[in-house]
């Protein structure tokens, strides 16, 4: 049987995205003045973080649904994520899971709240078709060791975003520091990712990452 307590942090390389919804309010008179009808920019639910931030002042909301299954574990979990730009340069995102089923064959269910997540993101904007990022992160170990691993995480991130005509590219490269690390395991983890996304309509998109 798999060992739950690294199911969270393999997570994003397993998960299939079911469906997802995101609002925006504005939390400054003059931004929403002059900003009105701004749009709102979700990220994408891939394994690469943009580089960019949202519209400074507007604070973003993202809700969606997220199913995993490896060998005999399935996850189900409804991830949420909060996102506020304080400026075009630096930006606060918090999120973690609302809710998480755990679902071990014949071992039964475990359910609970999911472990939460503070990041703060600096952008460096090099023109209009590129930006580098820094994320630096911590995973709070809020649920039971039966969903999560029980330890704290911290994360540093590096991005590179960069329109290639049609195609959006994210680039990540980031550095883990895993409180919980099984026996013979190394607890700084190192990994990179990349992900590109074309724009088919106003409603559609087509991702591919590695």
């Amino acid at each position: 049987m798999p060992n739950i307590k690294n199911i969270d942090i393999n997570w994003r390389c397993l998960v299939r995205v079911l469906g997802a919804i995101s609002l925006s309010v504005s939390v400054s008179g003059g931004a929403h003045a002059q900003d009105n009808g701004a749009p709102v920019f979700p990220y994408r639910p891939s394994v690469s973080s943009p580089a960019l931030l949202p519209l400074a002042g507007q604070l973003e909301f993202e809700l969606g649904w997220l199913r995993l299954k490896q060998d005999d574990v399935r996850r189900d979990s409804v991830p949420f994520l909060f996102k506020l730009a304080l400026n075009k340069e630096w930006g606060v995102l918090f999120g973690g899971e609302a809710g998480v089923a755990n679902r071990i064959d014949h071992t039964g269910t475990h359910r609970g709240v999911g472990d939460l997540n503070l990041v703060l993101k600096r952008a460096f904007l090099i023109d209009d078709a590129s930006a580098f990022g820094i994320e630096l992160g911590s995973k709070i170990a809020t649920a039971k060791t039966s969903i999560g691993s029980g330890k704290n995480d911290l994360v540093l991130n590096g991005i590179y975003s960069r329109d290639l005509d049609s195609v959006h590219m994210d680039l990540n490269v980031n550095l883990m520091h895993l409180g919980s690390v099984e026996t013979g395991s190394a607890s700084m983890q190192k990994a990179w990712s990349a992900s590109f996304f074309q724009d088919q309509s106003m409603t559609n998109g087509a991702l591919r990452e590695k």
